[in-house]
C-alpha cells in the first residue's frame, strides 16, 4: 500500500517537474504571455485531474512559475528613449496639422495688428512706461492662456487612445507627456512670433 502511494507521489512530482520544465522552455522561446498562461493552465488541469493527489504542495510550482514569468517578460518591450522618439515624431505630425493652420496664423496676425493699433507709436518717455507694461502684460497673458487652454483640451480628446495604448504596455506615461510637450513647443512658438513681428514694431 505504501509502495503504491510512493509511486503515485513520484509520478505526480515528475509530472509537475515536467510542466515546470515546459514552462521554462516556453518562456525561453519568446512566446507570448497568453500562450505561456494557456500552457500553464493546461498543465495544471492535467495534474489536478490525473490521479487526485492534490495534497502535494502546489505553492512551490506557482512560485517558480511566477518568478520565471516576472524575470522573462518586461512590461515594456522598448526603452524609454525609443518610446520618446517615436511619440515625439508622431506628436509633431499631429500638432503641425492641428496648431499650425491657416486660421491660427490669420488669427495671430489680426490680434497682432489690433494690439499694434491700440499701442501705436508710443513715445520713449517716462509717461508711457505704464502703457508699455500694459502691452507686455496683455501679450504674455494672452499667449499663456491660449497655450494653456489648447493643452487642456488636447488631453481629454486623446484619453481613450492613451488608455488603450497604456493597457497594451506600449509606452510609459512620462514618455508620452514629455514627447507631447517638446514636440508642440516649436510649433506653438511660431504663432506668438507672427504676433510679435507685427505688433512690436508698430
Amino acid at each position: 500500500m505504501e509502495k503504491e502511494q510512493d509511486e503515485v507521489l513520484t509520478a505526480t512530482q515528475q509530472r509537475r517537474r515536467s510542466s515546470v520544465l515546459d514552462i521554462r522552455s516556453t518562456l525561453s522561446s519568446s512566446c507570448s504571455t497568453r500562450q505561456v498562461l494557456i500552457r500553464a493552465w493546461d498543465n495544471e488541469q492535467e495534474a489536478a485531474t490525473g490521479d487526485g493527489t492534490d495534497e502535494l504542495d502546489a505553492s512551490v510550482h506557482d512560485e517558480i512559475f511566477q518568478s520565471e514569468l516576472s524575470t522573462s517578460f518586461k512590461k515594456y518591450n522598448t526603452s524609454w528613449w525609443t518610446q520618446y522618439g517615436v511619440l515625439t515624431h508622431r506628436s509633431m505630425k499631429n500638432s503641425r496639422s492641428a496648431i499650425f493652420t491657416p486660421l491660427n496664423v490669420i488669427k495671430s496676425a489680426c490680434i497682432g495688428l489690433i494690439a499694434g493699433l491700440l499701442w501705436f507709436q508710443l513715445e520713449n518717455t517716462e509717461k508711457t512706461i505704464q502703457d508699455r507694461s500694459s502691452y507686455y502684460f496683455f501679450t504674455m497673458t494672452y499667449w499663456v492662456f491660449d497655450s494653456m487652454f489648447n493643452a487642456l483640451m488636447a488631453f481629454p480628446d486623446e484619453r481613450a487612445i492613451i488608455f488603450k495604448e497604456r493597457a497594451s504596455a506600449s509606452y510609459h506615461l512620462s514618455a508620452y507627456f514629455m514627447a507631447k510637450t517638446t514636440s508642440e513647443a516649436p510649433t506653438r512658438m511660431i504663432l506668438p512670433a507672427v504676433y510679435m513681428s507685427i505688433s512690436f514694431w508698430m
